[in-house]
């Protein structure tokens, strides 16, 4: 927060090109400016939005937002998108040759018997 003096009004009170900061006139003080945060809103759930005084909006990406509770699943903020949750079936894998082993986004991980893959012992 910084300060300037003399002013009568808020329009009184010169702002830089930063986009998120407030400008208000108090006749005492002068000029106060006031980061707000709430103005670098960019809409994407998994951002932190926060206003810095001489950069601006900053919008960091946290992939915490992000966890889907399903184990398999790659969780990450991309900046453009939001929230990221690719399937890795590689996650899945039960370590039964004859099972296939899938990611479902929802469910998790999914083990589906298959005796074509298994071995025939009887040939």
């Amino acid at each position: 927060m910084r300060e300037e003096p003399e002013c009568i009004f808020d329009d009184d009170c010169p702002l830089d090109d930063v986009d998120c900061i407030e400008a208000i006139c108090d006749p005492e003080f002068g000029c106060i400016y006031i980061p707000d945060d709430a103005l670098c809103d960019d809409g994407i759930s998994c951002t932190e939005d926060i206003c810095d005084g001489r950069r601006g909006c900053i919008n960091d990406p946290d992939d915490d937002y992000c966890d889907d509770n399903i184990d398999c699943t790659d969780d990450y903020c991309d900046r453009n998108r939001g929230c990221i949750n690719d399937e890795d079936d590689s996650e899945c894998d039960d370590g039964i040759s004859c099972t296939i082993d899938i990611c479902d986004r929802r469910r998790g991980c999914i083990n589906t018997p298959d005796d074509s893959l298994c071995d025939n012992l009887d040939n």
